[in-house]
């Protein structure tokens, strides 16, 4: 079937084809509340234009392969225990609803928790900003790594600090 499409159109075919989604939390709305995001977040995110929001999704995934490959090569982790680490030091960002993959992955790691889960990309502006803020502060960096050393994974470390208004 592939020879007799361009590049350009057997990549739109691919791209048609349903991608088995899990959607735990319900409608793209519900999640989104769920999670804490505001209508200020909604409206950071859109602000981007979609270019500009694909960018920042593959800044992401650029830096979580080149973080991965300095845990194997350097510390020599197993690729497995690399994203073990990886999501507990990192809080990472996905489009909802999931893959089926995606959490089937996170459970084969032993993230089972739904607050491991990947956040939506709405928060991403408001966890950076945090971030940014934890550099000058000590203190508030301190007690962000104690949470994140209590918890299962960055991710949920994050919900808490969301719920709680720190975030």
């Amino acid at each position: 079937m592939k020879n007799d499409m361009s590049d350009e159109e057997w990549s739109a075919f691919l791209d048609a084809i349903p991608k088995n989604k899990v959607a735990p939390f319900g409608s793209y709305e519900e999640f989104l509340k769920r999670e804490g995001v505001t209508d200020e977040d909604i409206r950071d995110w859109n602000s981007f234009t979609e270019q500009e929001r694909q960018k920042i999704k593959e800044k992401q995934q650029d830096d979580s392969i080149r973080t991965l490959m300095l845990m194997t090569e350097n510390n020599k982790l197993s690729p497995e225990d690399a994203v073990r680490k990886l999501y507990k030091q990192s809080t990472t960002f996905e489009d909802y609803p999931f893959t089926q993959q995606t959490i089937s992955e996170l459970h084969n790691l032993g993230f089972t928790s739904i607050d491991d889960y990947p956040l939506p990309w709405e928060l991403s502006a408001r966890v950076s900003r945090y971030s940014r803020m934890m550099v000058t502060d000590t203190e508030r960096f301190i007690q962000s790594q104690s949470l994140v050393k209590s918890v299962t994974s960055s991710n949920a470390a994050t919900r808490i600090l969301v719920k709680h208004g720190i975030v």
